[in-house]
């Protein structure tokens, strides 16, 4: 499937579904058996990264106030600067497949390594 479409297919999934986790969820036990490849994967998480803003411009239209608008319009434009970032260019998408490629191979080596990144990752956003 072209990139393109697969981005297309991943924000058209998660705006039915209402859900980026349910389809990058849905797509991590594929990418395990083997069936679909990190390259395919990414426009997909991609996809569902811009499908998820719908639900913020959802919730958004429920108010009289414009900042809740304001702030799902931020939220589309940073999931817009993601895609536009990391996709058109083949060299820049290595930079996120190549991380996940590095840190399935640590979880496969080490199955504690999930838990302390996650903990690592908690512990460092909070500063």
């Amino acid at each position: 499937m072209n990139g393109y479409l697969a981005i297309l297919v991943g924000c058209g999934v998660t705006m039915f579904v209402q859900s980026s986790s349910i389809t990058t969820s849905t797509l991590t036990p594929l990418v395990a058996m083997g069936t679909l490849t990190l390259e395919g994967m990414l426009p997909l998480t991609l996809g569902a990264n811009l499908g998820t803003t719908l639900t913020g411009i959802l919730a958004s239209l429920v108010g009289d106030s414009a900042n809740g608008f304001q702030l799902a319009m931020a939220h589309v434009l940073f999931n817009v600067f993601g895609v536009v970032m990391f996709y058109p260019i083949p060299k820049i998408r290595q930079i996120p497949i190549g991380a996940a490629r590095r840190l399935g191979d640590l979880a496969a080596l080490f199955k504690a390594f999930p838990i302390f990144y996650i903990f690592m990752l908690f512990l460092v956003s909070r500063q």
